[in-house]
């Protein structure tokens, strides 16, 4: 379950297939390196970045589900 406050407004999103197309490290924080993960939309070729830890396991060529607003 996933629970959220704040004003009562719908959000309407689509769901669409994205591939890992590419994998950097950055130092985005004192002390701290993160990787940017760069996704690509399999359908309108829209490319997509994310954040997470070094500690986290990704492979190039990985697909996901991603939401994008309408």
């Amino acid at each position: 379950m996933v629970f959220a406050c704040g004003t009562s407004r719908e959000i309407e999103v689509d769901f669409v297939a994205a591939e890992l197309v590419r994998i950097d490290t950055v130092y985005r924080y004192p002390n701290t390196y993160q990787q940017v993960l760069t996704w690509r939309s399999t359908e309108s070729n829209v490319q997509y970045i994310t954040y997470t830890r070094l500690s986290t396991g990704y492979s190039v060529g990985s697909k996901v589900l991603v939401m994008v607003r309408r």
